[in-house]
This record gives C-alpha cells, structure tokens and sequence, in this order.
C-alpha cells in the first residue's frame, strides 16, 4: 500500500514540474510563426547564392523584385482572404458546396495568376544572367512550381 502511495505521489509530482516548466516557456503562436516563416521563405531576395554579379545586374534585379512584389502583394492578400473564406464557409454549420466551389475556383485563379507572375519573374532576372550564373540561378531558385514555404500539391 505503501508503495502504491509512493508511485502515485511521485508520478504527481512529476505531472506537476513538467507542467510548470511548460507553462515557463515563452509561448509560440505556431500559425505565426508558420506564417511569418512562409513569408520570408515566399519573399526570399532574388539574387541569394548567385556569383559574380555586377552592380548593374544587382540594380536591374532588384528593380524587378520590387516591382514583383508589388505585384504579387495584393494577390496574396486575395488568396489569404479568400483562404479563411473557405475555412469559413467548409465549417459552417450548414456547408453551402456551391459557394465552397466558387471560393475554390476563385482561390485557383488567383493562384494562377500568382504562379505565372513568378515564372515571369523568374524569366526576366535570367535574362539579365550570364551562363554561369544563369545554371546557378536555375539550380537554387527554379525547384519547380512548389516554392519553399508552399505545400506540395
């Protein structure tokens, strides 16, 4: 009997630390901190890992990074809205599936609009490149339509 009060005042004891030491730790908001990540990963600077570059490529290429983000800054705005949008609408108490797939489709076609601006994008600082540069570029930035911080599909 003895034994049994042991164990249990020691697994006690043990439940009560371990939530206190949890509760010590700062706390982290993970959709922030996924968010805030996906944002440095979604806007990472164009010329990140490519050699040699002059100053004149390094003004056209951020020349073109600044008029891209203003760009695409308010599509993802849209797509965010129309994101929670959806959330909204698929967990309603009653779903109304036709304006779930207008949302959907609405989502889609910013996406689109999003994925071309980028390929564009990525087309017009490779044309300011040379070779070497350009297979550098293409090895480090051009993975794909998937960018880092997006969900493969």
């Amino acid at each position: 009997m003895k034994t049994i009060k042991a164990f249990t005042l020691a697994g006690l004891l043990l439940i009560v630390t371990g939530m206190q030491t949890i509760q010590a730790q700062p706390s982290h908001n993970r959709n922030h901190d996924k968010h805030e990540m996906r944002g440095q990963q979604r806007h990472q600077h164009p010329m990140s890992g490519i050699p040699d570059l002059t100053e004149e490529q390094k003004d056209k290429i951020k020349s073109l990074h600044v008029d891209h983000m203003k760009s695409i800054l308010p599509l993802e705005n849209q797509l965010d809205e129309k994101k929670a949008r959806l959330k909204s609408l698929t967990t309603a108490e009653n779903v109304n599936l036709e304006k779930v797939d207008e949302v959907i489709d609405e989502i889609t076609s910013i996406d689109n609009k999003i994925m071309k601006s980028r390929v564009r994008h990525g087309q017009d600082i490779r044309n300011i490149l040379t070779e070497e540069q350009r297979i550098i570029f293409n090895s480090k930035h051009h993975k794909g339509i998937n960018r880092p911080g997006r969900p493969k599909r």
